[in-house]
């Protein structure tokens, strides 16, 4: 909202006195001294070396200028480098150049600037300088200095705003400064502002004291308890005095034939369980296994799993999980870099790893063959390896981290106190073992006496058979991504009834928004959501608990440390930072990895000497950018390196770079997550070809398809002539351009049937990245070569519910991925329908390009939603979509003008083509704007065909006047109607008088758009009132011009005859409705005596977002009333 508030300062007489003669001294003004205070700051705050700051230049350089009224300022945006960690001096020396640089060129316009680099303009940014920065160097004037006895003071009227996110307003010269800092409410507190003077004024006191200081060494102190980084609770050391296995065989001891686990291929008892396990760690002992060896475990979610894992560990040795999803040659390079003494598997599974796998031991033959179910004698202790777990490593190869038995424990406990178990609780284990987050799933219930239910993979994937486990086994306790989770509220029916049982949701593994968790506490109430952040390295680190998940970015802040950790934010030199700034979170923990297999440099570089703690200890660096909250919490803040989430999994991108590198037809390669900086990116691949060789997204895919994990496969591709390179010869990973469409491989031919039509439209819709525009999609292309993923993909089928009344499983998109075939899959679906004759409209083939479904769900009453004069429907999307529990709603749609040329034709042409889609009565009709008018005359034409009219509703509906119609004006009104719809504000009568004038300005009359000049004067014509055109689009607007300008000819002048005393007419006005003068020839339509009801929002904006929800709900109140109450409902006469 750009809300702005402004925090004054007055610095010390004396700094500000030093601060003029440092200037000097260094041939610079006072100005340049500041700007470059201003850099170091913004620099401590943020991390970054390259700062482009804003400041304004007068521009009045010309004498003829000085005595004209007006404004003339521009802005200067001043790129200020702060590489090389610089002194003080150095850092002014370089400000005063690029100031001096700079004001050469003060008077070119700063939109051309933006112009020429492209920037995307934004409303929620502004472009290149967010923050600005200025000085009035005249001394300050009081009445009293000019012999008048008078007062002066500020008054502020009204809210006020700020077009910067920070706006720095000195003032003063040699003998006084101040500083105005004014914010962006919605952005930054007055505390955080207040924080941030502090921190200047230490800056510039630092530049006068030490300017050979460096940048890295100006200090930022303020008196904060929770400056640094937050602490658990630590109340004596972890207990480490009972190992997992003890724990185990503690549950076995109290509970024996209590559930363990269970799975679809049947359950285990903890004393089935033990003995079998304890089977396994005799015949493994046997085999060689003793403390600490390797093991590899390859295993589908199932019981066997846990019977295996249990073995291994009782063993006394360490298993290496084995993801059976994983390409082949991902697991290869896995094992042999592990080398595993044995690896245990299913005999099916087992047959898939190569001779280099060693030993492969199949738990079937081990059940069968060892007969001594006793407890093994080996002791555990705290510190001994408990499993080694493959992450995405740096150097292209996967890196083991080394877990030990004590990191269970660490999180453990704190995880049963934070939120303990209760009766009849169920775990789901979802995950699998090649994740952290798995071990809680296996282990939190286990230790504890709870069953754990096993769902399998596929299973998983698709949303509404996971639901159906969930609920079938009554799961309790869920650990999920929060994509995965909003997947689940969004896109599956009946989730609210489903799963009643669910009680309480840890998310983790990616930023989680906080309306996710507000959805969750909406549609489920009886279930908490806790958020959850760690890493395989530590597992658990921090918590956020339910009471403190809302923050003014939208997302969950990441919490407070558990128990026995703490979490440190510190700098490039391993000091504190203070609360709100940015630094790397450092963890000590008595829950971190031993290190990295066999990788003794990693090891070093992430887990180093912890100088804030006891002799020995250490801090691992997560690599995770953060900052400490004024409450003491966390938010985190991204990556520093060259890690990305994606899909909640880690992924170096450089391991991705090196598969694609050793494609033989490529040159060189990068990857990045796309857009830059987003909490939920995909991977974008960027390939140079070597000369000579094409290659082909497909090929590309293919290729590293069988080399990497689904989710470190790029869903994005760029192929360029060469990478952007530093001048040392480095990758430059910022000058890497960003896509401005998708790649989508293969050639592009249209879709035909309706269907493809309709799906390629919904497709395209999810399908859309950022602001590149949306992919044009065809018949034969291919939904996950689009960028197309499972999370996406219960997009598309929840799309395809609404929109056709069907509902199909995630794996009809998995089978037929290729828009064609799975229009043909949704065709079959509804091949049923189509011929049972039950009045679906979607089975009007002969009116499918005028009859369009928009929500299909189940057997509701049809309502018809009829276009306004630009004949597109799609401004009914959100609001068919908010009343999908209410109605199967449907649009009549005209793709251009049509034959009539008069209203009762055109009328009776749309209500035969309703009739045909219901044949029996009982219509009810909506239109929006001008598509009122055309509803009220279908709904007098079907009265006057004896058909029953229930309900017309009218939203923010008004006659079109007549002058609209006529030869002079219909142009005119059809293009400045057009061009309203676009910028989301219709045009006044002196604005339409102004379109009229600028054209003939520029030559051209109102029937210009009509000529080839019209795509020219239409851009024109946006340009001049400030409403940005995509690319290309002037050409699909003038269609609708040509048909917005058919309707006005026809209903120009129209009124409405009223309808029967049986049809209920109500007329739903926009609150926010602009102030136009009334026209003498709109009284007496046909809904004067409407029941009149207001809704929020402007004449545009009450079809969209919450106004739409709001809006629905009231149309709803009146369809789903009983009859008696609509029966003394106030009718029109």
């Amino acid at each position: 909202s750009w809300r702005a508030a402004s925090v004054r300062h007055v610095f010390p007489a004396e700094l500000a006195a030093r601060l003029s003669e440092v200037s000097k001294g260094h041939q610079a003004t006072l100005f340049m001294t500041l700007m470059a205070s201003t850099a170091i700051l913004l620099n401590r705050y943020t991390g970054r070396e390259d700062l482009c700051v804003g400041t304004t230049v007068a521009g009045r350089d010309h004498l003829e200028l000085e005595n004209l009224i007006g404004f003339f300022v521009n802005i200067l945006a001043i790129r200020v480098d702060l590489s090389g960690n610089p002194t003080a001096e150095t850092v002014l020396q370089r400000v005063r150049a690029q100031m001096l640089e700079g004001m050469k060129h003060r008077a070119l316009p700063f939109e051309h600037i933006l112009t020429a680099l492209q920037k995307q303009r934004d409303s929620s940014q502004i472009p290149l300088v967010p923050v600005v920065m200025r000085h009035q160097n005249f001394p300050a004037v009081t009445s009293r200095d000019l012999g008048r006895d008078l007062g002066a003071g500020a008054i502020e009227f009204g809210d006020r705003t700020t077009p910067n996110e920070l706006d720095l307003q000195f003032a003063g010269d040699g003998s006084s400064l101040e500083v105005v800092v004014e914010f962006a409410k919605d952005l930054f507190s007055e505390r955080t502002i207040q924080r941030l003077i502090t921190h200047l004024q230490q800056v510039l006191q630092t530049l006068v004291d030490k300017p050979d200081c460096r940048l890295t060494d100006f200090p930022l102190v303020t008196e904060d308890a929770h400056q640094g980084g937050a602490s658990g609770t630590k109340a004596g050391r972890l207990d480490v005095s009972k190992s997992p296995l003890a724990l185990f065989s503690a549950q076995v001891k109290a509970s024996p034939d209590a559930v363990a686990c269970m799975g679809v291929d049947g359950s285990l008892t903890y004393r089935e369980l033990d003995r079998r396990s304890n089977q396994v760690a005799h015949h493994l002992m046997a085999r060689g296994v003793k403390r600490e060896t390797r093991v590899g475990l390859l295993f589908e979610r199932s019981p066997d799993l846990l019977v295996a894992l249990l073995g291994i560990l009782k063993a006394g040795g360490c298993f290496v999980p084995l993801d059976p999803g994983y390409p082949q040659e991902y697991l290869d390079t896995i094992v042999a870099d592990a080398q595993p003494h044995l690896v245990l598997s299913g005999r099916a599974l087992g047959e898939r790893l190569s001779k280099a796998a060693g030993q492969r031991v199949y738990l079937d033959e081990v059940l069968a063959a060892s007969t001594d179910a006793s407890e093994a004698p080996v002791l555990i202790a705290p510190e001994q390896l408990m499993y080694v777990m493959y992450t995405s490593g740096s150097t292209g190869l996967p890196k083991g981290v080394l877990v030990p038995h004590q990191q269970i424990l660490n999180w453990l406990y704190p995880l049963w106190e934070r939120v303990p178990f209760e009766q009849d609780e169920v775990v789901a284990q979802k995950t699998s073992t090649a994740f952290a987050v798995s071990m809680k799933e296996l282990f939190t219930g286990l230790l504890k006496g709870v069953p754990q239910a096993f769902i399998d993979g596929a299973v998983v994937k698709d949303g509404e058979s996971f639901v159906s486990h969930l609920e079938r086994w009554r799961v309790t306790r869920l650990f999920t991504l929060p994509s995965h989770l909003e997947a689940l509220l969004s896109h599956v029916h009946g989730v609210a009834e489903r799963l009643g049982s669910l009680r309480h949701v840890i998310l983790a593994g990616e930023p989680c928004p906080v309306e996710l968790v507000e959805k969750l506490r909406e549609t489920l109430p009886s279930c908490t959501a806790w958020f959850n952040y760690g890493c395989t390295e530590v597992n658990d680190i921090t918590y956020c608990d339910p009471n403190e998940q809302f923050h003014s970015s939208g997302f969950v802040p990441i919490g407070r440390p558990i128990q026995h950790t703490r979490a440190l934010v510190l700098d490039d030199e391993l000091r504190s930072l203070p609360v709100g700034i940015m630094g790397e979170l450092h963890v000590e923990s008595p829950g971190t990895a031993r290190g990295y297999w066999n990788q003794p440099a990693l090891t070093a570089e992430r887990f180093i000497p912890n100088p804030f703690g006891e002799p020995g200890s250490r801090l691992y660096r997560t690599g995770d950018m953060a900052r400490v909250l004024e409450d003491g919490s966390l938010e985190f803040l991204g990556r520093r390196d060259y890690e990305v989430k994606i899909r909640g999994h880690r992924v170096d991108v450089r391991q991705v770079e090196k598969s694609m590198a050793s494609h033989p037809e490529v040159l060189e390669s990068a990857a990045l997550g796309w857009p830059r900086g987003a909490k939920t990116p995909q991977l974008l691949a960027y390939i140079v070809a070597k000369p000579g060789q094409t290659l082909s997204i497909e090929d590309m895919r293919e290729y590293l398809s069988a080399r990497l994990p689904t989710y470190m496969v790029p869903t994005l591709y760029l192929f360029l002539p060469a990478l952007p390179r530093l001048p040392n010869g480095k990758l430059d990973r910022l000058g890497l351009p960003e896509p401005k469409s998708i790649e989508e491989g293969g050639d592009y031919v249209a879709p035909q049937t309706p269907t493809e039509k309709t799906l390629a439209g919904l497709w395209s819709e999810c399908l859309k990245q950022g602001d590149m525009p949306a992919p044009q999609v065809g018949r034969l292309h291919n939904f996950f070569n689009l960028g197309g993923h499972s999370l996406l993909a219960h997009r598309v089928l929840s799309q395809v519910h609404r929109h056709f009344g069907i509902n199909l499983g995630i794996q009809s998109l998995f089978d037929s991925p290729v828009l064609k075939d799975f229009a043909a899959t949704v065709d079959k679906a509804l091949a049923p329908e189509e011929q049972d004759g039950s009045g679906d409209a979607h089975g009007a083939s002969e009116e499918a390009s005028v009859i369009v479904p928009l929500a299909t769900l189940g057997a509701l009453p049809n309502l018809f939603c009829v276009h306004p004069v630009g004949g597109q429907v799609t401004a009914y999307r959100e609001l068919a979509l908010a009343m999908g529990q209410h109605a199967r709603v449907y649009a009549l749609q005209s793709e251009g003008a049509r034959e009539f040329g008069a209203i009762e034709p055109l009328a009776r042409f749309y209500a035969e083509a309703i009739r045909k889609a219901q044949p029996d009565g009982g219509y009810r009709l909506l239109g929006w704007s001008s598509g009122g008018l055309i509803a009220l005359a279908i709904a007098r034409e079907l009265e006057q065909q004896g058909c029953a009219v229930e309900y017309v509703g009218l939203v923010d509906s008004a006659p079109i006047p007549k002058l609209a119609g006529e030869r002079g004006w219909a142009p005119l009104i059809a293009a400045t109607n057009i061009l309203g719809t676009t910028r989301g504000r219709g045009f006044s009568i002196p604005e339409v008088d102004a379109a009229r004038t600028f054209l003939e300005s520029r030559g051209w009359s109102e029937e210009v758009f009509g000529s080839e000049e019209g795509p020219e004067a239409l851009e024109e014509l946006a340009r001049h009132f400030g409403i940005a055109l995509s690319e290309g689009s002037s050409e699909y607007l003038l269609a609708r011009l040509e048909t917005a300008r058919y309707y006005l000819s026809l209903f120009a002048g129209f009124k409405p005859e009223t309808l029967g005393p049986k049809t209920d007419l109500y007329l739903y006005e926009a609150a926010e409705r602009a102030g136009s003068p009334s026209n003498d020839d709109t009284s007496g339509w046909g809904a004067s005596r409407a029941n009149v009801v207001q809704v929020p929002g402007n004449h545009y904006t009450v079809l969209q977002g919450e106004n739409a929800l709001r809006l629905a709900g009231r149309i709803s109140e009146v369809l789903t009333a009983p009859a008696s109450a609509a029966a003394t409902r106030t009718r029109a006469s």
